[in-house]
C-alpha cells in the first residue's frame, strides 16, 4: 500500500508460508494492484510514513516505523464522513514478526489513533460502503 510498484509481488521465501495466519494471506490476496486515488496522511523521510489509498470504495490506510521506537500517530482521514467500522492488522507489542487482526472503530469525524512498534506497521482496511 505504501510503496508503489507496476508489478505487484511480496517479499516472501517458501518458508513465509507457514509463518503467518491465514487472514494475513487473505489480506494479501485483496490488495489491489492499481489505486484510483493516493493521499499521504503524515509522514518524516527516513522517519516514518502513514498512506491512503482507495480503490473502489475501499480505503487501504497502511503506516511504517522507520525507528527503534513505538510510535502513536493521531490523524484525521479526511475521507471519512460518517462513523466507520474497519478492519486493523497490525504487529504484535513485544514479538518478533507476529501479526494480530481486530476490528476498529473509526469516529465520523475520520479521527484515528494507531500505536506502530519499532521498525512495524500496520494497514488498515476500510470499505466506505459500511461492510467489512
Amino acid at each position: 500500500v505504501i510503496l508503489y510498484s507496476p508489478v505487484e509481488h511480496f517479499g516472501i521465501v517458501p518458508d513465509n508460508l507457514k509463518q503467518f495466519p491465514q487472514y494475513v494471506w487473505n489480506y494479501l490476496s485483496k490488495v489491489p494492484s492499481t489505486w484510483d486515488e493516493t493521499l499521504l496522511i503524515d509522514g518524516y523521510p527516513g522517519k516514518d510514513v502513514m498512506m491512503a489509498r482507495r480503490s473502489g470504495k475501499i480505503w487501504y490506510v497502511a503506516g511504517i516505523n522507520g525507528e527503534k521506537i513505538a510510535k502513536d500517530f493521531s490523524c484525521q482521514l479526511p475521507f471519512i464522513q460518517k462513523e466507520t467500522m474497519a478492519q486493523l492488522i497490525t504487529d504484535k507489542s513485544n514479538t518478533n514478526n507476529e501479526t494480530e487482526i481486530r476490528n476498529m472503530s473509526i469516529a465520523e469525524n475520520g479521527e484515528i489513533q494507531i500505536s506502530i512498534q519499532p521498525y512495524g506497521g500496520f494497514v488498515l482496511v476500510i470499505n466506505t460502503d459500511g461492510e467489512n
